[in-house]
């Protein structure tokens, strides 16, 4: 998710960056990055096309979805729209569904067309965090079956997800999770795998990495939010964020550049019916 050059104009609007709780959306004014691995599923629209690299071909698209832990880069030079969707939160699913097992899916452009024009960039820019979020779900929802699936996420996994979220950034290791949920390392590493298609080791490093970047503040210390995220220092952090993100945590600290909004904080508006649905889904 690594920022365009610096090559940008003065009166050109900064990216704006929203992050919830296994959610993140980026609008940007273009994007340029290097091959790099979420751990997240990613969703990516603009008005125009972009070039998509996946694992050696190029994809030229105005709208793609993504798997987890799939080697990707993007080439666009018009605005965007960026989401990632943990894999422990419930949209995940409803978008695992739609790929039927497949690394991407590029939809056609009859299909694409609500989804396009609601999370298009030029519509999303400058609304708060609770219309993007509505307007996401509501996006999501009605493109993708809401309907219940036809099996429910192995109650174990998902109470662990829960958990790990609570107790971050003390994240615990592999191995003390194993022992207090009565498995074997590597059958933990198994049903978890199998139940969230990544490895719980990355996840493990994706909820780090989402701390670091949603305690930055003002006047924040990027060294102490490393080591408080669980990271060996600065260095780790930075190198964690480029190969999960492409992205350099620096960025935060320039407003010109980016628009930060943590949006669990900032969110009054009340939630449309398909995010109310989702909200009852997950509790």
């Amino acid at each position: 998710m690594r920022q365009a050059p610096p090559d940008r104009q003065p009166e050109q609007l900064p990216d704006q960056l929203f992050i919830w709780e296994g959610l993140l959306l980026l609008i940007a004014a273009k994007l340029h990055n290097r091959p790099h691995r979420h751990l997240a599923l990613s969703l990516l629209i603009s008005d125009s096309k972009f070039d998509l690299r996946l694992q050696g071909r190029t994809e030229c698209c105005q709208l793609a979805l993504v798997g987890p832990d799939v080697v990707q880069s993007l080439n666009a030079e018009t605005p965007v729209t960026i989401v990632h969707v943990d894999p422990d939160h419930e949209l995940s699913r409803l978008l695992f569904t739609a790929l039927d097992n497949a690394d991407v899916l590029i939809p056609q452009p009859t299909p694409s067309t609500t989804i396009q024009k609601a999370l298009s960039p030029s519509r999303l820019r400058n609304l708060d965090c609770g219309s993007i979020r509505n307007i996401l779900c509501d996006a999501l929802t009605a493109s993708f079956d809401l309907h219940p699936l036809e099996s429910a996420p192995d109650s174990r996994i998902a109470q662990l997800c829960r958990r790990l979220r609570s107790q971050a950034p003390e994240v615990p290791t592999v191995a003390a999770i194993a022992a207090e949920m009565q498995l074997s390392e590597s059958r933990l590493a198994h049903l978890f795998r199998q139940q969230m298609g990544v490895a719980l080791k990355r996840f493990l490093m994706h909820l780090r990495l989402q701390h670091a970047m949603r305690a930055w503040g003002p006047g924040c210390s990027f060294s102490e939010i490393a080591v408080d995220a669980g990271f060996y220092d600065q260095a780790h952090l930075i190198r964690t964020a480029r190969g999960m993100l492409d992205f350099l945590p620096s960025l935060l600290a320039d407003p010109s550049r980016i628009e930060l909004n943590h949006c669990e904080t900032a969110e009054t508006r009340p939630l449309s019916p398909a995010a109310s649905r989702l909200r009852d889904r997950t509790t």
